[in-house]
């Protein structure tokens, strides 16, 4: 994932190195070592920024900040709880059963996971196979064709598996075509970094206008994000942030990050935490490059 981010972000930034650095050439401008490269990572950092949606658009998923006027005026409009994966603890997470659930209960915000099957199909997904969800041996859903997993029950190993029996994966237009119809907002978070999850998310969008209003799309890659947004700036973005994401698997509020990637090899492990270091460092700066309209926080960063 680290030598995709880095690539993404040399191609994004390349002919504007390029131009500014033929630009002093001309000038016989001589700066310091090292000042030109920063004048010029300052320069293509503003040039290449997104812009920022309608805010009116904003306002209408994430509600008005909660202690301002506004949301004193309309109370009714401030978000207090949005179901992760559609409720994941109560009903097989990402799934049809999930939101019906969620608008049953009067939860009218849902996060949802979004990847891609082998055939492009944009599928509910968070994790990248069915092994916890449905005890099967699929490891990569990306290497198996739609036809072939729809039917699986991805909610054979859930607490509640005896009220919800025979669940399926959910298709990404299914699912937004029923939380459109009954008046829910979406945060859309795009896993994988395929170009198919990006041009299938535009997509979407360009064939149901009321998303806009609607749904947010949010990533841990800023990349991917910004290729999104750059393609259509008026899709209201996020960025998702949890500390030592390259390095760990998992973070905990009192032990901080567990289950390290790659354990068993020392020095690839402490270059993930390295590049944890500068992701700390940058991450912020990736939201305004990104022009995103909300930070969605690891749950475990608040302090106990």
């Amino acid at each position: 994932m680290f030598l995709t981010i880095l690539s993404l972000a040399i191609n994004t930034v390349y002919y504007v190195f390029s131009t500014l650095y033929f630009l002093l050439s001309l000038s016989h401008i001589v700066l310091p070592f090292g000042m030109d490269i920063g004048l010029l990572g300052l320069c293509s950092y503003y040039l290449t920024r997104l812009k920022k949606p309608d805010l009116e658009n904003v306002n209408s998923i994430f509600g008005p900040e909660p202690w301002s006027k506004e949301s004193q005026m309309n109370p009714d409009r401030v978000v207090r709880c949005i179901a992760h994966r559609g409720a994941a603890l109560d009903a097989p997470e990402n799934t049809m059963e999930a939101f019906k659930y969620c608008q049953e209960r009067e939860c009218n915000i849902i996060e949802l996971d979004v990847r891609t099957s082998k055939d492009g199909k944009l599928l509910l997904l968070h994790d990248q196979g069915l092994e916890r969800l449905a005890g099967t041996s699929i490891s990569d859903v990306r290497s198996v064709e739609w036809d072939k997993i729809k039917d699986i029950d991805v909610g054979a190993t859930h607490p509640n598996r005896k009220q919800f029996k025979d669940v399926h994966l959910c298709l990404l237009e299914d699912a937004l075509d029923y939380l459109l119809a009954n008046n829910m907002k979406v945060i859309i978070d795009v896993k994988g970094e395929d170009k198919q999850v990006v041009n299938g998310i535009l997509n979407v969008f360009s064939q149901r206008p009321a998303l806009y209003n609607s749904a947010a799309v949010t990533c841990f890659n800023p990349f991917i994000l910004y290729q999104i947004r750059r393609s259509d700036p008026q899709i209201v973005g996020a960025l998702s942030y949890r500390p030592f994401c390259f390095s760990s698997q998992d973070y905990d509020a009192e032990k901080g990050p567990i289950n390290p990637r790659y354990a068993e090899n020392l020095p690839l492990n402490t270059a993930l935490r390295l590049v944890d270091v500068f992701h700390a460092l940058l991450w912020r700066w990736s939201a305004r490059w990104c022009a995103v309209s909300a930070v969605l926080l690891h749950k475990d960063i608040v302090s106990p």
